[in-house]
């Protein structure tokens, strides 16, 4: 039996670097799990990877998982779609991009703020509060 993934990701930093958190929304049928984690001191593009990360790290057996994967980030897109290079993070890249050929399929569907609308808005919304707020309460430690 193969399970059909939705996951929705963002990540967020205050200050760039500053204090970062990843919000995550996943969807298996009518299932549905929210993560949200500060990382610490970070970047923006090191919290959006970071979220994919977590994400994927969270599927219990993603050789059987048909992933879609939503983020409003273009560089996760690029490395993950459009075979972009790592200039920086090359490690954190990497576990992203094996994490994500381990799943059995992963299309990633790059989502444009502006143009958002319906489901997908109020679960990018989710997924920026989810990550906003774990970053200001990692500010506060």
């Amino acid at each position: 039996m193969n399970f059909n993934i939705q996951i929705h990701v963002d990540g967020s930093c205050l200050g760039n670097p500053g204090p970062a958190g990843v919000g995550v929304v996943m969807f298996c049928g009518e299932r549905f799990r929210e993560i949200s984690k500060d990382i610490g001191i970070a970047t923006n593009n090191i919290a959006e990877i970071s979220a994919v990360v977590m994400a994927l790290q969270a599927l219990h057996r993603p050789e059987r998982c048909d992933v879609e994967l939503f983020t409003d980030s273009q560089l996760v897109e690029g490395l993950l779609v459009k075979g972009w290079k790592a200039k920086a993070n090359v490690e954190l890249v990497a576990v992203m991009r094996h994490l994500a050929s381990a799943c059995k399929s992963l299309s990633v569907i790059k989502l444009l703020k502006a143009k958002v609308t319906g489901d997908h808005k109020l679960l990018l919304d989710r997924c920026d509060e989810l990550a906003k707020t774990a970053a200001t309460l990692g500010s506060q430690t």
